[in-house]
């Protein structure tokens, strides 16, 4: 039976190489990206995991891009640099299926826009599915 941490190791792996030379920053596992981070950094979480002999689950991926100025004090989403990184959707879910066979992926969800207003920087959150057979 695999755990959350086997889920991100194996995300981790498959797509490191490709995402971090697309970005300015690094991959993390969840909780270890570097407090005030100002890179466009790419977060693995997984969210959910049965348990059994088929585990289903999903993972998200949120990579991080700083806003810009507007003009005077307000700043607002890099709205065609988040386009371009949530183009990697697709590369994403290839580069994982193709890690590991015993694993099934998919998107269960369009990639969304979403602020974290804490860092004034917004992310896309790609949400993955993915099924594996345990015995």
């Amino acid at each position: 039976m695999k755990n959350s941490i086997d889920i991100q190791m194996l995300i981790y792996k498959a797509i490191r190489e490709y995402v971090e030379s697309k970005i300015s920053g690094k991959v993390y596992m969840q909780d270890c990206r570097p407090l005030n981070s100002t890179l466009e950094d790419a977060i693995i979480g997984v969210s959910t995991i049965s348990g059994g002999q088929v585990q289903d689950g999903r993972a998200r991926i949120n990579i991080y891009c700083k806003d810009i100025n507007a003009g005077g004090k307000r700043l607002m989403p890099n709205l065609s640099r988040l386009h371009e990184l949530s183009a990697m959707t697709n590369t994403i879910v290839e580069l994982l299926e193709d890690a590991n066979e015993e694993y099934e992926w998919s998107v269960f969800q369009a990639p969304q826009i979403e602020a974290d207003i804490d860092v004034k920087q917004h992310f896309v959150s790609i949400g993955l599915e993915f099924r594996i057979m345990t015995f």
